[in-house]
């Protein structure tokens, strides 16, 4: 039986009166690893701040966050003899909505990354800020 010394020592005196019980019992919780794990106490996580455009009624995708995924191997057609081919999956994460949009992409490079963020501006909006993390081909197109 495992709890807090009060908690013991009640269920043992419902069949039992043994003098001293209390100071037994407080020695054998101290040293019990489970009594330790019941009775801590959890500890508490300070939140941090939401951003602004978590918590503001924004429109779709006004302010969101883009990330590649991959390289996945998808096969065409279920033929013999069709190879696999190398996809990455672009993601754009609405911080409003929780939206995600993906688009399907062959390769990393810069110029087909702009092309993957015009499709998504030509069908969602322009963002007013796209959170990132500082891949090379989105540092590429601003080097160029």
């Amino acid at each position: 039986m495992h709890g807090e010394v009060q908690f013991i020592n009640s269920a043992i005196k419902r069949k039992y009166w043994i003098v001293g019980t209390k100071t037994a019992i407080r020695t054998e919780v101290r040293s019990c690893v489970t009594c330790a794990k019941i009775s801590s106490e959890l500890s508490k996580q300070i939140m941090a701040y939401l951003p602004a455009a978590k918590v503001n009624p924004l429109r779709a995708f006004f302010t969101g966050g883009k990330d590649f995924a991959g390289p996945f191997l998808i096969i065409p057609r279920r033929d013999r003899g069709v190879k696999a081919i190398r996809m990455h999956v672009f993601a754009f994460v609405c911080f409003t909505t929780e939206d995600i949009h993906l688009e399907r992409v062959r390769d990393l490079r810069t110029q087909i990354s702009i092309e993957v963020l015009k499709r998504f501006i030509a069908r969602r909006g322009k963002p007013n800020e796209i959170f990132s993390d500082c891949g090379t081909n989105f540092i590429g197109a601003n080097n160029s």
